[in-house]
């Protein structure tokens, strides 16, 4: 059995890894195919040879199969970490994430709910505010507005402010969801700006209580 600690250069520039074999040297399966597989691909396999890919790069070795005479490769957590900070979708393309998931949701799954509980909540205030006949539809819209951005306020930007790992969440969980797409647009918001965490704070702990209190 060889142990091999992989190149980072040589492993991401699609280079094949190959092992000792008396004077000579045999290939192995190019272990980045090109560079297109994730921390998602499935494992693969070289004929003959027992090496076998894990199924994620935050895996630490490639193992051979059981029976088989195969090589044992060591790869870094320098490596490790290069891979996962590049699968990110967020500019810039270097930013450190460590752990990264992508989003299970779509654009439309993620929006439409969103829009659906939004117009549930102002059309059940614009019912329950007609049933006063000396309020007038100036101030039951505003009701409603209040009502919709100080929910905004408490629930989104209360999970942001509060869950600095949201983009590690491994399951579809619709808040971490919403922000993992939202931080495409600015991506301050998945790398913890200490400026955009202390706004949203104060937004989700105080104006978002003080618009229901306006309701």
């Amino acid at each position: 059995m060889v142990s091999i600690v992989t190149d980072l250069m040589a492993v991401t520039t699609g280079k094949k890894i190959t092992k000792p074999n008396g004077n000579h040297t045999k290939s192995e399966k190019n272990l980045t195919d090109g560079g297109q597989h994730g921390a998602g691909a499935h494992s693969r396999a070289s004929k003959g040879t027992g090496l076998r890919m894990l199924d994620s790069p935050i895996a630490s070795d490639v193992t051979k199969e059981p029976g088989q005479e195969g090589v044992v490769i060591l790869i870094t957590v320098r490596f490790r970490e290069f891979v996962l900070t590049q699968q990110h979708p967020y500019v810039p393309r270097d930013l450190h994430l460590p752990d990264y998931v992508p989003c299970f949701l779509s654009q439309r799954e993620i929006v439409l709910p969103y829009l659906v509980a939004s117009l549930l909540l102002v059309t059940l205030i614009w019912l329950l505010s007609g049933r006063c006949s000396t309020i007038t539809k100036t101030d039951r819209l505003l009701m409603c507005w209040w009502a919709f951005t100080g929910l905004t306020h408490i629930i989104l930007e209360g999970y942001f402010a509060f869950t600095p790992e949201f983009y590690k969440e491994k399951t579809p969980h619709y808040l971490a969801e919403v922000w993992k797409e939202y931080s495409k647009s600015d991506s301050r918001y998945v790398s913890r700006d200490a400026a955009v965490v202390t706004a949203e704070g104060i937004t989700a702990a105080i104006e978002g209580p003080a618009c229901l209190l306006a309701v």
